[in-house]
């Protein structure tokens, strides 16, 4: 989605992904927001959309990477939603 939306690094390498149990969710989020530019605010209002609050200083957690000490797992109900509102906000179904 990335390379289709951006393209790809003139010099890079092959990325390879090293996957957790509990951190596909949170690279999910991160990937997306990579690929639409989008910020803060706008990933906040895609999750209202989907009729789930969630705050800036939660969201910022959940993007923070693996082993900060801020870091928040994002549970399957928050990508869930957030691709419900996804979904709303670029094809305008409810």
């Amino acid at each position: 989605m990335i390379r289709s939306q951006r393209g790809t690094k003139p010099d890079a390498a092959e990325p390879v992904l090293e996957l957790n149990n509990g951190n596909v969710n949170n690279l999910m989020l991160k990937k997306i927001k990579i690929a639409l530019s989008l910020t803060t605010d706008e990933m906040l209002d895609i999750f209202q959309q989907a009729g789930v609050t969630v705050s800036k200083g939660e969201l910022g957690a959940i993007l923070r990477k693996e082993g900060h000490r801020n870091y928040k797992p994002c549970l399957d109900k928050y990508a869930r939603n957030f691709l419900k509102g996804l979904t709303i906000e670029y094809r305008g179904n409810k």
